[in-house]
């Protein structure tokens, strides 16, 4: 709107693109023939000027926007609150392809109500997530502060089913555990006690400033050993700026190096002590990475379900492939 205002309302007043680029290229008449005149929307959005507009100027009927709630997203949330007065704002459903988890039940909330008419639902403490046959509590026996891995079982046939998914207890409302979403347990590492999760990279990365690599969740966090134990950082070398130089690269992995102290005392204190060194970049190319991405994936996931994650607790996954620069975080 604030952008595209004029071209958006030409577009609709005249059934066209609004948009010369678009307007005078040579598109398949799919794209263009359902295009119609929309004078009333077109008055609209022009005159949606001052800078508190709101969304219902535009869409009056609208009721409903389903977003991330997550603190990650929440500049962007900031953003877009100040044009949402009356409109509800809720989380996505806490959910994966085995179950539905929780129910979002207020505006600017993440995570929501576990979903107890749903399924039976147990917990497995986070401490005791590695055993094999741990003990689970209910629903009423959770603790609020506290993280676990969903266990479920469905009327679908899935009998205490371990999700692997970590979610945190927030508090409870009428006896119900109110919890959200973390990470995904097995995307953690520990080399000397640090315990870092997935969540804590996610994090840096976020708030790192990251236009040196144009698709940050293509990179590749593992611990890595050495003339002393740290953790690497793999970087598919055509996500790169053209002008992305060493000391660029120096200057972004320090910076995620404090951002993931920032997020993990464990980790600082870990490097303060020199029991683990600073993280190191490794560059590589497009096949090695595809490479180990094809070793992770199991054999009956498809492309479209496939979640790559960015941390593994797999060591020294650069043992088989060609590293072009290396870059260490403290020189």
């Amino acid at each position: 709107i604030a952008s595209h205002r004029e071209a958006l309302a030409t577009g609709l007043d005249t059934g066209t693109w609004g948009m010369a680029a678009l307007d005078n290229a040579t598109l398949p008449e799919q794209l263009t023939r359902r295009l119609q005149t929309n004078t009333i929307a077109a008055q609209r959005v022009v005159a949606a000027t001052a800078i508190d507009w709101q969304l219902r100027d535009l869409w009056s009927e609208l009721e409903l926007i389903i977003c991330w709630q997550s603190e990650l997203v929440a500049p962007y949330l900031d953003l877009l609150r100040r044009h949402c007065d009356g409109v509800a704002f809720r989380d996505y459903i806490t959910q994966s392809s085995e179950c539905i988890m929780a129910i979002p039940v207020r505006d600017y909330e993440s995570g929501g109500l576990l979903a107890v008419e749903a399924h039976y639902f147990e917990f497995v403490p986070a401490a005791h997530q590695h055993e094999q046959q741990p003990a689970t509590v209910t629903a009423a026996e959770v603790s609020a502060g506290e993280s676990y891995e969903l266990v479920v079982t469905t009327g679908g046939g899935l009998y205490r089913y371990r999700t692997g998914d970590c979610v945190t207890i927030n508090h409870f409302e009428n006896g119900i555990p109110h919890l959200s979403f973390e990470y995904r347990f097995g995307r953690t590492s520990s080399i000397t006690g640090e315990k870092l999760t997935e969540q804590h990279v996610l994090s840096a990365l976020e708030h790192t400033d990251t236009h040196l690599v144009l698709r940050r969740r293509d990179v590749l966090v593992f611990p890595r050993t050495g003339d002393k134990p740290h953790y690497a950082i793999l970087v598919d070398e055509q996500t790169l700026q053209p002008d992305c130089d060493d000391k660029a690269l120096q200057d972004w992995v320090a910076r995620i190096h404090t951002a993931i102290g920032d997020a993990n005392g464990e980790y600082e204190d870990k490097c303060a002590s020199l029991r683990l060194g600073q993280p190191r970049v490794l560059v590589t190319d497009s096949a090695s990475v595809a490479q180990l991405h094809k070793q992770f994936r199991a054999v009956h996931i498809g492309d479209d379900q496939y979640k790559p994650g960015v941390l593994r607790r797999e060591r020294d996954l650069d043992r088989d492939i060609e590293i072009v620069r290396e870059i260490h975080a403290d020189r």
